[in-house]
């Protein structure tokens, strides 16, 4: 894990150095911010869920209030990804605001009839995440199976009958959470040679072999959460379907010359 956080982290800083250069040939000083995007979509029976990027595109289902987008300007480079499910009693900011985020889905909170056996269909080992650009994949089969997180104390199981769990050393009474004791719980590290384009035709899609089966009265919600950096107003030169291919056209734009991106081929 510590590699890989290093390799992604020596990637992210090329990246912000090759915007800077950019910029810098073209006259601009250039920001970068680290930030998060959060992209939500209502569970269905689909077996298909589909998340745009872009904060100007509207998705099938119609954009939730409290989705994180891509500004149609900037650019942003995602170095950690989450999948979350939650319950909301509707879609309004409030409810939507509340609503616990869980890495899996426990039977305590999604309780009905064979709502978390189905729910268990986003973690299988064939259900897939595409990024796609402009028609083009940028990023094929990510797998959702990494995403599956579960705690070890996990809200309303037990290990006894009653209402406790049995000792030794003592007797206790059931979690009333999933506890979490990290900030980045359930992300797990991205090294996906892509960037999300706010200006763009982006999409990103999660392919299950089978549909889900839902039941309860409350809306389920699948949220795909990237942590990263963003590119203010970078999206005009991080437009490319690879962030390494980004690098090397900085890199061989001779001196005294405006960096210009030039679109990849299909």
């Amino acid at each position: 894990m510590a590699s890989a956080n290093a390799g992604i982290m020596n990637r992210t800083n090329q990246v912000m150095a090759a915007f800077a250069q950019a910029g810098a040939s073209n006259g601009v000083i250039t920001r970068t911010s680290e930030g998060m995007i959060m992209l939500q979509t209502v569970l269905g029976t689909s077996q298909q869920y589909t998340w745009q990027v872009a904060n100007n595109v509207n998705s099938n289902t119609g954009n939730l209030p409290t989705e994180v987008r891509v500004r149609v300007n900037d650019a942003f480079v995602p170095t950690k990804l989450g999948m979350y499910i939650s319950k909301s009693a509707d879609l309004t900011a409030g409810n939507l605001s509340a609503a616990r985020f869980y890495t899996w889905p426990n039977p305590t909170v999604f309780n009905g009839s064979g709502e978390a056996a189905n729910l268990e269909g986003l973690y299988g080992g064939n259900s897939l995440i595409n990024f796609n650009l402009n028609n083009v994949d940028t990023t094929q089969f990510f797998a959702t199976r990494p995403l599956r997180c579960v705690g070890m104390a996990q809200q309303g199981v037990q290990q006894g009958s009653g209402t406790n769990i049995a000792g030794p050393p003592a007797t206790f009474g059931a979690w009333q959470a999933d506890e979490q004791n990290r900030p980045d719980w359930g992300l797990i590290p991205f090294n996906g040679d892509c960037a999300l384009n706010g200006s763009s035709n982006q999409k990103i899609t999660l392919n299950m072999p089978a549909g889900l089966a839902m039941a309860g009265s409350t809306s389920n919600i699948l949220t795909l959460v990237m942590w990263g950096v963003f590119l203010i107003n970078g999206a005009d030169y991080v437009l490319d379907n690879s962030l390494s291919v980004f690098i090397s056209q900085v890199a061989n734009t001779p001196a005294g010359q405006k960096f210009k991106a030039v679109p990849q081929s299909n």
